[in-house]
């Protein structure tokens, strides 16, 4: 260990990323569980015109909402993956130097 970096990268600053991710996409989640929320209130008190208007906008927020939490899940599973990744190739590395 050098400066308090493994062989080959530091695999524990990526799960911590990985940790700061899955919380910033709770977050995310909450936020849009709140717009929900106060978007059915105000549904549920609707009369009158523009309705069909608002439930395409509404489909569409579902529909990026959905993407927004794919992209999420995404980074948070390559961050995971390359911190595992890092993990085996210093420890692959390191095996091998200390035959």
């Amino acid at each position: 260990m050098v400066a308090g970096f493994e062989l080959g990268g530091d695999s524990d600053v990526l799960r911590t990323l990985a940790d700061q991710q899955i919380s910033h996409r709770n977050e995310f989640d909450r936020i849009i569980s709140d717009v929900r929320s106060q978007t059915a209130q105000v549904l549920g008190n609707w009369e009158g015109g523009g309705w069909e208007q608002h439930d395409g906008s509404g489909r569409n927020f579902q529909d990026y909402a959905e993407m927004a939490q794919a992209a999420f899940q995404k980074m948070i599973s390559a961050t995971d993956d390359n911190a595992s990744a890092v993990q085996q190739m210093a420890a692959r590395m390191t095996s091998r130097f200390e035959r």
